[in-house]
């Protein structure tokens, strides 16, 4: 039986994606969190595997698909992938908005310059990853099934659109578009001053940070 995986790396819109697709009529595997629609544990994919995933939609981010052949030990189904873009810079910035949020960075020095110094490499580190992997992790997935790639702006300022590619991207779903559409968060991808530390380029930046 078919079943479609929502990939992307974290703060592309994979929640999102997800919502839409439970909305418009395919449910999350047994054992997602109700949330974030994600498993808690994926040690071995013992509990992936041992997952009723037919006709459901699975959330694989990017830790994951980083763990060697997590693709084989996937259950064996027809899998079709959609992949969420979204601009790196703003992924960059949402995932350390994120981060601070959560606490994550509260050991970074509460010294100004040298915080912003600190957020600064940080977020190089993520902006790197983000563009490295990419290519490695979606060419993995189009030699494992048909891989629908979505950009996160496109899917919030086209919602009726991007229903439309993926009713088509899953034929055997049956997908309820106007439903899966009226899912989707009505807000822009922009993620801009939403950190407590101001990383606009200044004459001081180093020119090998990415313009966050």
């Amino acid at each position: 039986m078919p079943a479609v995986a929502v990939c992307g790396f974290p703060r592309s819109g994979s929640t999102m994606m997800m919502t839409m697709l439970h909305a418009g009529g395919i449910p999350p595997a047994n054992g997602a969190s109700t949330a974030g629609y994600e498993f808690t544990h994926l040690d071995g994919h013992a509990q992936l595997t041992a997952t009723r995933v037919d006709q459901r939609a699975v959330k694989l981010l990017d830790t994951p698909l980083h763990t060697p052949n997590i693709l084989e030990a996937l259950p064996d189904t027809a899998w079709s992938f959609i992949w969420m873009d979204r601009n790196p810079i703003d992924q960059t910035l949402s995932q350390l908005k994120f981060l601070e949020a959560t606490g994550h960075l509260d050991h970074l020095p509460t010294d100004e310059p040298k915080r912003r110094n600190a957020y600064l490499n940080m977020g190089e580190r993520i902006h790197q990853s983000l563009t490295h992997d990419r290519p490695r992790i979606l060419g993995l997935l189009r030699r494992t099934g048909p891989t629908l790639v979505i950009p996160y702006e496109r899917a919030l300022a086209q919602p009726a659109k991007t229903a439309r590619l993926v009713a088509r991207h899953l034929p055997w779903a049956d997908l309820n578009r106007p439903a899966a559409a009226a899912a989707a968060h009505h807000r822009t991808g922009v993620c801009r001053d939403a950190l407590s530390v101001d990383l606009a380029p200044t004459e001081q930046t180093d020119a090998r940070h990415p313009r966050l």
